[in-house]
Order: structure tokens, then C-alpha cells, then sequence
């Protein structure tokens, strides 16, 4: 991804304090992207660690927590990001495809993929220890609270209670009628928006262990970010201020985007794309 620096997505003041430093896990390579220097292109490469087949990437504190199809999950010293080292690591099998951090101080990450779901203690960063896991096809999945939903790559939806760490368990099921390969939520309204490239479903988890289907919407849901009151899904924005009453506010962007983060409520939001 490359920023021009004259453009209105970027604010120099205000990225330049919050954004020190961008981990992006691609296929064989982790590299950081920071605002040293800002020059005609935007953003340059600062440093880079090669990771076979890393696929994604969390930070935590100065950790980077890496997953490597077919490897595991790698562990990367971020405290100089213009030399990550990789420090720790626990073998997982399967391809795995998504971190999870859990939304407390509880020093555990979550990986899930078509292999199962795998809790790991982090405690000690550079010894992760695998404590836990359940047998389970997932594709897609977040948390609130104490509950991870789950897609499994067909309709179905589960409800995973991990409130004990050392064993987790599928409390119900929900058929959302579509693929459940992506999924986004809205913490602050306790919605969780489901999507694949045949549709979009909505559903109430106010009650996490009973999710309540309230909305569909017959476009793509390849990509899903929520942000602020906006439903991002690539190539169009939908206005999910009210979620039972979802309507869409542009269309036919010029190019295929994935939001990334709103730096602050006053600033621009910070995408990438093609």
C-alpha cells in the first residue's frame, strides 16, 4: 500500500503519533511500514522479517503474533521495528487463517481455521503454550465477551463460550441461509454482520448465547468492516445506523477497498485497496 502524502485520506500530525508502525502479513514475508520518512510516496518499508506462508498478524504490546499456514503461530520482537526477530513460537497443524484477540487483559490469543479452534496462553510472549482446543470447521470468527461466533464456511453459525480457557465449548448453532465466511460486529450496538459474495445477514447478539437474525441484504459480503455507522463490504457503504433499516450511501467505488481503521472520530479513515 502506498499513501500520497498530499492526499485527504492522510493526516501527517495526527498519523505520525498514531500510526508508528503498520504490520501486514503477506504470503513468505511480515513487513512494517512506518512514517520515518514521508517522501513523494507515502509510507516505505522499514523493516521486514521473511515468514513462510504467513497469513495473519496481531500486535500486542511489542509482539508481533504471526500464523504461518501449515506451521503455527511465530512470534516477532517488534521493540525495534526496523529489525524484527523472531523470538518464540508453538507448532499448530492445519492452515490456519485468523488470530483472535480476546477483549480483556487475559494474556490468551485464539487461531481458528478448517482445522479447529486453538487457544494459546501468551503470557510469557516468547513461550506461547497451547492449553486448549475444539474440533471445529472455521472460517471466520469474532468475539464479544466471553463468546466467539464462529463461521464454518457453510450456513452455519456457531456460538463458542470460552469463559473457561481450558474448555471451550459450542453452545448453539444458528443457519444464517448463506456461506459464513466473513463476518465483522458492532461492539457498541451488539450486532454482527455476516457476509459472502451471495448476501449479507444481520443479527442481534445482545443475548450472545441466542442470536437473532434481523436483517438480509442481497449484496456481495466478501469484505465486511464496521466502522463507526458505516458497513464496509469493497465496492459499496452502507448506512447501518439503524441495522434493521440498513441503507446503502455510495456505490460502484472505482476501486476494490479494505477499510483498515479510523485513526480518530475527526480524521480521515485510513484504507487500502486496488
Amino acid at each position: 500500500m502506498r499513501v500520497n502524502p498530499s492526499s485527504p485520506l492522510v493526516d501527517k500530525p495526527k498519523l505520525s503519533k498514531v500510526l508508528s508502525v503498520l504490520m501486514i502479513a503477506i504470503t513468505f514475508t511480515l513487513i512494517v511500514l512506518g512514517n520515518k520518512s514521508w517522501g513523494y510516496n507515502g509510507h516505505y518499508i522499514i523493516g521486514h522479517l521473511f515468514i513462510n506462508q504467513a497469513c495473519d498478524v496481531k500486535v500486542k504490546g511489542r509482539y508481533a503474533f504471526i500464523l504461518a499456514s501449515d506451521t503455527g503461530l511465530g512470534v516477532v520482537d517488534i521493540k525495534d521495528p526496523e529489525k524484527p526477530k523472531l523470538v518464540g513460537g508453538v507448532h499448530i497443524e492445519g492452515h490456519y487463517q485468523k488470530i483472535i484477540l480476546l477483549d480483556n487483559d487475559k494474556q490468551i490469543l485464539v487461531t481458528g481455521s478448517e482445522k479447529g479452534l486453538t487457544i494459546v496462553d501468551i503470557s510469557n510472549p516468547e513461550k506461547p503454550e497451547i492449553i486448549s482446543s475444539l474440533q471445529i470447521h472455521l472460517y471466520g470468527a469474532v468475539t464479544e465477551g466471553n463468546f466467539i461466533f464462529a463461521g464454518t464456511g457453510n450456513s452455519a453459525l456457531s456460538v463458542i463460550d470460552i469463559g473457561n480457557f481450558l474448555n471451550p465449548k459450542i453452545i448453539g448453532t444458528v443457519n444464517v441461509g448463506i456461506p459464513t465466511t466473513n463476518m465483522d460486529i458492532d461492539k457498541d450496538k451488539h450486532y454482527l454482520y455476516v457476509g459472502s459474495k451471495y448476501g449479507i445477514v444481520v443479527l442481534n447478539i445482545q443475548n450472545p448465547t441466542k442470536p437473532q437474525i434481523i436483517t438480509e441484504m442481497p449484496y456481495s459480503g466478501e469484505i465486511l468492516k464496521v466502522i463507526d455507522d458505516y458497513l464496509y463490504t469493497g465496492k459499496k457503504v452502507i448506512d447501518i445506523s439503524n441495522p434493521e433499516n440498513p441503507k446503502i450511501v455510495a456505490v460502484n467505488l472505482d476501486y476494490k477497498f479494505v477499510p483498515l481503521k479510523r485513526i480518530s472520530s475527526n480524521s480521515n479513515l485510513f484504507i487500502a485497496g486496488h
